[in-house]
């Protein structure tokens, strides 16, 4: 069974979240992108972002995918985004693993280092590629 990660990003980062995305899936993990999910909601059954209902059930969509994955990566923007951080403190709350790619002068911020199993920069985006490959993937493969 593959590991199954929860790709959090921002909607201003969604061409490198579909990147990272297409990357993850060629190496063999299963990926659940929020943004592609809700986005079906949003534009197929014609949800209105700003109703509290609407709002209130894609949220519950977002953290029912994270009860059901093994990891979450996030992609911290260096542009303010809300949704992300919120995935990832919830992550942290239910014991999912964290791990964190963000910019270069966020990487050592206390709470990025504290919550999540490893930060890489967006420069080191093939270093992470190959820990996710090395370490994650087999670690999930022996639980199963």
């Amino acid at each position: 069974m593959p590991c199954r990660v929860y790709l959090a990003h921002s909607v201003f980062d969604r061409e490198r979240g579909n990147k990272v995305q297409e990357r993850l899936e060629k190496l063999g993990f299963e990926i659940y992108n929020p943004l592609k999910e809700e986005e079906e909601h949003i534009v197929n059954l014609g949800w209105d972002v700003g109703d509290l209902i609407v709002s209130k059930r894609i949220v519950e969509i977002d953290l029912k995918g994270i009860r059901k994955s093994d990891l979450l990566l996030a992609l911290i923007p260096d542009k303010k985004t809300f949704g992300t951080i919120c995935e990832v403190m919830y992550a942290y709350i239910i014991n999912v693993p964290i791990i964190i790619v963000c910019p270069r002068d966020m990487a050592k911020h206390p709470w990025i280092v504290a919550i999540s199993k490893i930060v890489f920069t967006y420069d080191e985006l093939e270093r992470l590629y190959k820990y996710l490959e090395t370490y994650w993937r087999v670690w999930i493969d022996s639980m199963g």
